[in-house]
């Protein structure tokens, strides 16, 4: 199940604020330009970062609920969430673009599957939610790609 901030309570990166702010209003091409402004700026970074805490070998930070122990280290990873969460943005809006265009010029489907792997990658990556809790983007683009096929 994916979970999306409908008041993203924290983005570190103005375009990720963008991304989420746009999708929640339904210009998934704007949320998907402002998706891809974060990849392509911030995705290098967030690939070595992932790799850094693999390498070392840090457990996986916890979902849900969390420690403020846990929620510091969660939001000092800020590139790294906000990357992962901008794949997940890119892929929820070009499902929805999929399923809004018809006849399509653009193969969203492929596009969603692709954001979806990408984000699938970034294991130590967590968006927080307003609600208060702590979700996995690498969860949440899994569930996507076993459901777009």
């Amino acid at each position: 199940m994916i979970m999306i901030c409908t008041s993203c309570g924290y983005a570190e990166e103005q375009c990720l604020s963008e991304a989420w702010a746009a999708f929640n209003n339904s210009n998934y091409k704007f949320a998907m330009q402002s998706a891809d402004k974060c990849i392509s700026s911030f995705h290098l970074k967030a690939e070595r970062d992932q790799a850094t805490l693999v390498q070392r070998r840090e457990p996986e930070p916890p979902t849900g609920a969390v420690s403020d122990q846990d929620k510091q280290k969660i939001f000092s990873r800020g590139v790294l969430n906000d990357v992962a969460a901008a794949y997940i943005v890119k892929g929820k809006s070009a499902e929805a673009l999929d399923a809004k265009l018809h006849p399509k010029s653009i193969d969203y489907r492929a596009l969603a599957r692709a954001a979806y792997t990408e984000a699938k990658k970034l294991t130590y990556a967590r968006v927080f939610d307003p609600k208060g809790y702590f979700w996995s983007p690498a969860e949440a683009a899994s569930d996507r790609l076993a459901e777009i096929k």
